[in-house]
């Protein structure tokens, strides 16, 4: 026998041979099985098992949390250090090859 937790219509998880006793008191909203339907042994990432009015079982999509506003900015900052980071290879790049001129200046005696 198993339990099926509920949170509304979603499947919030199971247990095998419950202790209804305790699953009362505690409030949970649940209910029995005697075999797990496959559905909610296999739910896909990005999906929730629910039990609908019926009592059958369904996926239904779980929408995707746009980034919070801290990740988004986090994202940005590390974008811009990358950024940071090219133009300063780029920049010891045109440093060393302007001193490279200048030493040939210097050695062709024309400074």
């Amino acid at each position: 026998m198993y339990a099926i937790i509920l949170a509304g219509e979603r499947v919030a998880g199971y247990l095998a041979n419950p202790n209804i006793e305790e699953l009362d008191t505690l409030g949970t909203h649940y209910v029995l099985e005697e075999e797990l339907p496959e559905i909610v042994l296999s739910t896909p990432a990005g999906y929730a098992a629910i039990r609908n009015a019926e009592g059958e079982y369904a996926l239904e999509a779980v929408p995707q949390e746009p980034e919070s506003q801290i990740t988004q900015l986090e994202n940005e900052n590390a974008l811009l250090a990358l950024e940071i980071a090219d133009m300063q290879i780029r920049l010891d790049q045109t440093e060393a090859e302007q001193a490279r001129l200048l030493l040939a200046l210097v050695e062709a005696e024309v400074i």
